[in-house]
């Protein structure tokens, strides 16, 4: 699964499923052309039965996904945020991150609650990383990933989990600090989609001009 994720040029740990673009604007500022299923709902909700499916296997267990299971910023409850940011500078890191998400859910069975909000990995520059951080000397370059987590005392149990990893990773200093870099990485995500929106807009048009102009030749 993660080389035909790497092939079609996604990543195991870049989720956009909570961004949606709506085409059509309901008449209301207030209202949405779409809703959210409930948490409880499960992924196997709305697919063919089993007879239908044959021989393919499935599973619908989150123990078993290789992609991080986030909740969205829309679902998010009020509470203590915290920002962890994995560099990406050693080929084990990978590995470590996912250690990371399957210490957010052991701690979670434990005890009281650490939701994984979203996910990106992503190359961030300079300037991005220092508006990021609200932290003039942060200065992140390269590919790193960013995971924003949720729940009470995250900061310090952020903070435990990476050190236990020993991995080069980043974790807000304090529960405010930790809130003004989700909000400024909630600002990034969705700038950076609408970026990528316009120019998979732009791909399209001029495609589909190439496909006229091809259509129109004599021949």
């Amino acid at each position: 699964m993660e080389g035909q994720l790497d092939a079609a040029g996604l990543g195991v740990f870049t989720n956009f499923w909570s961004y949606i673009s709506e085409a059509t604007k309901a008449e209301d500022d207030d209202q949405s052309t779409w809703t959210l299923y409930p948490p409880e709902t499960t992924a196997s909700m709305g697919l063919p039965g089993r007879d239908l499916l044959g021989d393919v296997s499935i599973s619908f267990s989150k123990e078993n996904s290789i992609v991080p299971h986030t909740i969205g910023p829309k679902q998010k409850p009020p509470g203590e945020e915290c920002m962890v940011v994995f560099y990406c500078n050693a080929d084990n890191v990978r590995n470590k991150v996912a250690q990371f998400v399957h210490q957010l859910k052991h701690q979670s069975s434990a005890g009281s609650p650490l939701l994984l909000i979203q996910m990106v990995e992503s190359s961030f520059r300079a300037d991005e990383a220092q508006w990021l951080s609200h932290h003039p000397s942060y200065t992140l370059l390269g590919t790193c990933i960013v995971a924003e987590v949720y729940g009470g005392g995250s900061v310090e149990r952020c903070r435990g989990i990476v050190s236990g990893l020993g991995v080069d990773a980043y974790v807000s200093s304090s529960p405010q600090q930790g809130a003004a870099e989700v909000e400024s990485f909630t600002q990034w995500v969705s700038a950076r989609l609408a970026v990528l929106t316009r120019q998979q807009i732009s791909k399209s048009m001029a495609e589909k001009l190439d496909s006229e102009s091809m259509q129109s030749q004599p021949i």
